[in-house]
């Protein structure tokens, strides 16, 4: 929490398989009996909301969408208020605050910013209701591909069967690691305390102890003391390093240079794309045709296109293609 700037004493974490375990979890546990209405806010089609939406509809929800201008993308205010607001009154711009103003709990999908963007997104002026990230923009990689569901604490009455237990699917429990073996001579000493052999008072007899997790930590500590040495027949397996230094990288050169840096390579990519042509034609058709605006000072490091032949016909597996 502390890497996404997240306040332990707002929000509560819940450990979710992937994205679409997340938007299921909230679509199961918010009460649609109550308030049926669920509206989304995008520019694109995502799976994890389209489960979402397919388990809310069946609980009974009304699905909305904002609608979009093509193709520069924008959105059309005017109709996301109507959904927003009963009735005419002066609004904010900041569409998140709007939505609690008039009774909506607010979900923000943060998966795309990374831990130095969280740092300047002014989470205290929105205080979402539920918050949902990886970890893939903090670490530069997410092998297991679990996410973060953040739960505002002011609003967790409202999940009842994410507080009672039922019905949960995809949630995923913290295990602490188990201490590590790092050569084989612990590993036979470890092997030797665990059963032991007792001859009785006769020495006919055997009989077997079984000893605690507490002696055999005590072994594996002992074994790596300072002044302990292993034998010359005994080989040495280290525990490989890594560190990784992005964050650091990342606090040297600072959010706006970075920022700064990202938005000029994208308005580089997006006049490039547009003055594609093919050649030896009069009509001069475009090679690529860019959706959004050309060029913004805000604009999202992603880039919507498709691509045409010289006959007009669009090539492009779908569109529009996001690169």
């Amino acid at each position: 929490m502390a890497f996404m700037n997240i306040s332990e004493a707002n929000y509560s974490m819940v450990l979710t398989a992937n994205q679409s375990s997340a938007f299921k979890l909230l679509s199961e546990c918010n009460p649609f009996q109550s308030n049926q209405n669920l509206l989304t806010v995008y520019d694109y089609q995502n799976e994890a909301v389209e489960v979402m939406t397919e388990s809310s509809k069946k609980r009974g929800a009304n699905v909305m969408s904002a609608d979009f201008s093509w193709p520069n993308l924008e959105i059309q205010s005017e109709n996301l208020r109507k959904k927003i607001m009963n009735k005419r009154s002066r609004y904010s711009y900041l569409w998140m605050s709007l939505a609690q103003e008039n009774g909506w709990h607010v979900l923000l999908d943060a998966s795309a910013l990374g831990a130095k963007d969280m740092e300047t997104l002014g989470l205290s002026l929105f205080n979402p209701d539920f918050l949902i990230c990886s970890f893939f923009k903090v670490f530069g990689e997410n092998p297991s591909g679990f996410y973060c569901l953040f739960i505002r604490k002011s609003s967790a009455s409202i999940l009842k069967d994410l507080a009672t237990g039922t019905n949960i699917v995809g949630i995923m429990n913290l295990v602490p690691a188990s201490p590590p073996i790092s050569n084989i001579e612990t590993k036979l000493k470890v092997d030797n305390v665990l059963v032991q052999q007792m001859d009785d008072e006769s020495g006919t007899e055997k009989k077997t102890k079984t000893v605690s997790f507490s002696e055999i930590e005590e072994v594996i500590n002992t074994s790596f003391e300072p002044g302990t040495t292993e034998t010359n027949n005994t080989p040495k397996r280290r525990n490989p390093r890594t560190e990784c230094r992005s964050l650091d990288h990342a606090d040297s050169l600072g959010l706006i240079l970075i920022s700064n840096r990202t938005r000029n390579l994208i308005n580089w990519l997006v006049n490039a794309l547009i003055s594609l042509k093919h050649p030896n034609l009069e009509n001069g058709n475009p090679a690529v045709q860019s959706y959004g605006p050309k060029i913004m000072f805000d604009r999202r490091p992603a880039v919507a296109f498709s691509v045409f032949d010289w006959e007009g016909q669009n090539r492009s597996c779908n569109s529009p293609k996001a690169g």
